[in-house]
């Protein structure tokens, strides 16, 4: 018989063992499931490699520095760039034709720049085959940023925190200004587009519990090594799928918009999207989120109206070395698919709509290639219907850096059945320790509008007005507005001339003398509501248009458009009506005339 000693020790060993079991197992079972996919349920699985989607999106649009970038935000350089054009009509047929007189024009830029002192100068050259037919200067230096017109001495710049004082001079929206400021500057994704881990996180766990709470564990199951078709190649892929009736799968994208609807995480998004484009002068009477909401409750009427059925859908979702590759949707109107492959760096959007009588299909790819000294990015979209092309849109940027130089090329290629229009952008870059000829701002090349009264502000506008006029003349010589309507209408973009083509009027001396001294007799200063109404009564049967300008209720300005024959009753009244509201008001009244016939064509009622 064994001593009891030993028998208790003996005992302990194997509690001991069978503990030492118990834990070992434990923690391998634990690092099984947290760190792989084994032991995880299909539906557990579903829910993580489908809400990879999000994060991957996130990464792939996030700018990201290198030396590239950091060359050109840390160092003085000078570049060139040049602008080509091609027009093509008739592709694929035999009135095929590339040759537009558009195809002559190109644009040169020669830039200087030093961003850590924020100085920013271009030369900017438009030419006709090789001659310029219009130049302008743009400058950014310090707080100030201007143009200056070819054949004007002067920069015109203005203050960028003193926006709002020049635009009440002008006379115009405020908003118009900063637009054309913020296209200076670069959009950065960052910014819009920027989630949090955290916020990552509770997207998750959101559209996770609504898949939980509107489906059962049934509904889920697997592929094992399955071959799937990925950007046009075949692979093999673990994969997992989510199978539901027509009426279980809309109700859960019913659950899953309304919820997207109100998700303060997405609506900031929607709201940096609205505030970035309120910069560059994109506004809406609606906000974004009322205009998501309006889209959000007619998707779900629509969606109610075909919610019945029993027709098995089937939502996919497939990976490669734990990371997802491909998701998919297939339902009876067609499917849905995103392939993510290239290491993150590549995805494509394959949405196919089948209905009797033609199916739709279109086709969005986008690849970024960002290494130490390379940025390279593309985006292409495809339009199908019944198989045959209708629209593509392609654009390419490179950059590449090489010891202290860069090169780099832009690309946008925009096609509508056989009509096609390419334009390349060539860049090359070279590190300046300093500018040969820099553009410097003094009191003898700049004028501050900020610091201009209302007149001068007004006087100024006027010599760049008819500078403009004058080059856009040179410029119309050699690009007519015929050139340019045809390409527009048959690339899709309009459907009526933009650019009106006016028949030279012929005006004889007399004609001309009689005409304009019937109303330069009203020119002059602290003219009366009644002098303002004669001269309205004499211009009435030539009143074109009119605009009231008015800002905070108070009456700033009248201009008459002046065209011989053409009168406007309604505008008559308007501005009467506007008189009788203004009339213990005195105005100044000037005039300006047309470049071609001499005739006056507008005139200037300022409250004075």
């Amino acid at each position: 018989m064994m001593p009891k000693k030993k028998k208790k020790m003996i005992i302990l060993i194997i509690i001991l063992f069978i503990i030492l079991i118990m834990l070992t197992t434990g923690g391998v079972l634990a690092y099984l499931y947290l760190k792989t996919d084994l032991l995880k349920s299909n539906q557990t699985l579903f829910e993580k490699y489908l809400g990879q989607n999000i994060s991957i999106a996130t990464e792939f649009l996030k700018q990201e520095s290198n030396e590239l970038m950091d060359f050109l935000n840390q160092n003085k350089y000078t570049s060139n760039t040049t602008v080509n054009f091609k027009y093509t009509s008739g592709i694929g047929t035999t009135a095929e034709n590339n040759d537009s007189n558009i195809n002559n024009v190109s644009i040169n830029v020669d830039s200087q720049v030093d961003k850590s002192s924020n100085y920013n100068y271009k030369n900017i050259r438009l030419a006709y085959t090789t001659e310029d037919i219009g130049k302008l200067e743009y400058i950014e230096k310090d707080d100030l940023k201007g143009l200056r017109i070819d054949g004007i001495k002067e920069f015109t710049t203005i203050r960028n925190n003193e926006i709002s004082a020049v635009t009440e001079n002008l006379g115009i929206e405020g908003s118009n200004i900063e637009a054309i400021w913020m296209m200076t500057q670069n959009l950065s994704f960052n910014e819009i587009f920027n989630f949090t881990n955290e916020e990552l996180q509770n997207l998750q766990e959101t559209y996770k519990n609504l898949i939980e709470k509107n489906t059962s564990k049934e509904s889920f199951g697997k592929y094992q090594e399955a071959t799937i078709n990925l950007n046009n190649n075949q692979t093999v892929a673990n994969g997992y799928y989510l199978e539901l009736t027509k009426e279980q799968y809309y109700s859960l994208l019913i659950e899953i918009i309304n919820t997207l609807s109100t998700d303060e995480i997405i609506l900031s998004k929607i709201d940096n999207i609205e505030n970035t484009l309120k910069q560059y002068g994109i506004n809406n009477e609606k906000s974004y989120r009322e205009i998501l909401q309006e889209y959000v409750n007619k998707y779900i009427e629509e969606i109610k109206s075909k919610n019945i059925g029993n027709e098995i859908f089937k939502i996919s979702v497939y990976e490669q070395n734990g990371n997802t590759v491909k998701t998919s949707i297939e339902t009876d109107e067609g499917s849905f698919t995103i392939d993510i492959y290239n290491e993150n760096k590549s995805i494509k959007i394959d949405k196919i709509n089948s209905t009797d009588e033609k199916q739709k299909r279109q086709i969005f790819t986008a690849e970024k290639q960002v290494e130490n000294t390379l940025n390279d990015f593309s985006i292409e979209y495809i339009d199908y219907e019944n198989g045959v092309e209708k629209q593509r849109i392609i654009i390419k940027d490179n950059k590449q850096k090489n010891n202290n130089d860069v090169k780099g090329s832009v690309e946008i290629g925009y096609e509508l059945e056989n009509c096609s229009i390419d334009i390349k952008a060539d860049e090359y870059i070279k590190l300046a320790n300093e500018f040969e000829n820099p553009v410097e701002l003094n009191e003898d090349n700049n004028i501050v509008l900020n610091d201009l009264s209302k007149e001068q502000t007004e006087k100024i506008l006027s010599i760049l007005t008819q500078n403009i006029q004058n080059q856009m003349n040179i410029i119309t010589e050699k690009l007519t507005a015929e050139d340019i309507n045809e390409m527009l209408k048959s690339l899709g973009f309009i459907k009526e001339d933009i650019i009106k083509i006016e028949e030279p009027v012929e005006v004889t001396e007399t004609e001309r003398n009689r005409f304009n001294s019937t109303l330069t007799l009203f020119i002059g200063e602290n003219m009366s509501v009644e002098d303002i109404k004669k001269l309205l009564e004499t211009v009435q049967s030539n009143l074109q248009d009119a605009e009231i300008t008015q800002e905070e209720g108070k009456l700033q300005q009248i201009t008459l458009n002046i065209e011989r024959d053409t009168g406007n009753s309604e505008k008559n009244a308007e501005i009467l009506t506007t008189l009788e509201e203004n009339k213990n008001k005195k105005f100044n009244v000037t005039m300006s005339y047309d470049e071609n016939t001499k005739l006056i064509n507008r005139i200037f009622i300022k409250v004075n």
